[in-house]
């Protein structure tokens, strides 16, 4: 996990989701726009199989090594609370010799308190540009959706500031018999590597992350930190209409972008829209080659 920027814009892509019983046409946007609400998802919906996943390190260790471990976990148990020492020390004889004998035992049961915990958080995820034609077609269906850049301020607001992700080759490894609670450098470099650390392939995302402790669902963000929105270089008239008119009627002073293909490379540029009537028909503000990003 990586923190540099006191201040930093970033870019969330999406997709418009179809209308269902429950999900009226364009409420992503209204929630988006109009109450600045943003949806934080579960790590086991993520579309890397990977994340959250450690790998269980089992060395060899002896009798002794598992009675050590156990005697520590069984003392500091809450549920073990109220009972005498000769009981704790059964208690952990017992799970010792059961861990030592099958030590997929453990792994079992060391899975189920990271899935408990990661069940108990959520995630909403950010890259670094907007550029990127893979991430437009991964996360913005195809380049018909819409990409919006969030300005995120540590000095506002700390605990909604973004941590990067960082690439490695190296996978999160845990040792079944290492004491996490006990250790808290080991506990917080563990949890860095399980929330934060991809591999290698993904790093085109440039990705960050904002973690809470909240089931997943939609959570409030500080107002006025959207401060753009690009509109997907495929974007359907009636999507586009859409959302343009959800913007006005936000009020906000959102500068508005069409994404379009660049001619002769295999990149996306953006065009700065003139700011109003928002719905009329598309209108580009003229500029020179290289100087797009003067009105980010």
């Amino acid at each position: 996990m990586a923190r540099q920027a006191q201040s930093i814009l970033l870019y969330r892509f999406l997709s418009f989701r179809k209308p269902t019983r429950k999900l009226r046409a364009y409420q992503q946007e209204r929630q988006i726009f109009l109450h600045n609400q943003f949806h934080f998802s579960s790590p086991a919906a993520f579309n890397d199989p990977f994340d959250g996943k450690p790998h269980f390190l089992v060395r060899h260790r002896t009798a002794d090594e598992y009675r050590a471990y156990f005697r520590r976990i069984v003392s500091l148990h809450p549920a073990t609370q109220g009972t005498t020492l000769r009981q704790r020390r059964d208690m952990a004889e017992r799970f010792a010799l059961e861990a030592f004998a099958n030590p997929d035992k453990l792994i079992d049961a060391k899975k189920l308190v990271i899935e408990t915990a990661l069940g108990a958080i959520s995630i909403c995820c950010f890259a670094k540009s907007y550029r990127h034609v893979l991430m437009w077609s991964h996360y913005a269906s195809g380049h018909a959706g819409y990409c919006i850049g969030v300005r995120f301020s540590a000095k506002v607001d700390n605990k909604w500031f973004p941590d990067e992700v960082v690439y490695s080759k190296e996978y999160p490894t845990i040792d079944i018999l290492e004491d996490h609670q006990a250790n808290p450098q080991a506990m917080s470099e563990l949890t860095n590597a399980l929330l934060y650390r991809k591999a290698p392939a993904w790093r085109y995302e440039r990705e960050c992350r904002i973690v809470r402790t909240f089931p997943s669902g939609l959570q409030e963000m500080l107002p006025g930190s959207v401060e753009c929105v690009i509109l997907g270089a495929r974007i359907g008239d009636k999507d586009r209409a859409a959302l343009l008119q959800i913007v006005e009627k936000s009020g906000s002073n959102l500068k508005v972008f069409q994404a379009e293909l660049a001619s002769g490379s295999f990149s996306i540029k953006r065009r700065r829209l003139l700011e109003t009537p928002l719905s009329a028909p598309r209108v580009e503000r003229p500029t020179i080659k290289g100087t797009e990003e003067l009105f980010v």
